[in-house]
């Protein structure tokens, strides 16, 4: 017993490093600076700027977002997973939608103007998956 004690405590600051690695190694690094986001669509009309973001994933009910930039503000317009199209007549945007607007099973409520413009909201659309059925 008396060995393994003298073992251990030479071996103590190679067990505490090796620890210290392998925890920082699994803690995950929440905020990268940056945002890993793919523009799917985006909008320009005189004064603004309309973006859907969306992220690379392997399911199908990814978080997407619509951000609207005038000038130096930017505002987030919705964030959902249902999200079909945008568009823009130069006075009012167009969202379209695979049925209610949603965030994974929380009808979500879209504002109806943004910037002194009008936001539309189309239910209409059905996704390919539900045509197939």
């Amino acid at each position: 017993m008396v060995k393994f004690i003298a073992l251990l405590k030479s071996d103590m600051k190679y067990i505490v490093g090796f620890s210290l690695i392998l925890l920082g190694g699994c803690v995950p690094v929440f905020n990268t600076g940056k945002d890993d986001s793919i523009i799917k669509k985006q909008i320009k009309n005189d004064s603004l700027n309309m973006e859907w973001h969306t992220y690379s994933s392997s399911f199908s009910a990814t978080r997407n977002y619509i951000t609207v930039r005038k000038n130096m503000k930017i505002d987030t317009l919705c964030i959902s997973d249902n999200i079909a199209d945008i568009q823009s007549d130069g006075t009012k945007f167009i969202i379209g939608f695979y049925g209610t607007p949603k965030l994974y099973t929380n009808k979500i409520k879209v504002p109806e103007n943004i910037f002194g413009h009008t936001v539309t909201i189309d239910t209409t659309y059905v996704s390919d998956f539900k045509k197939n059925k």
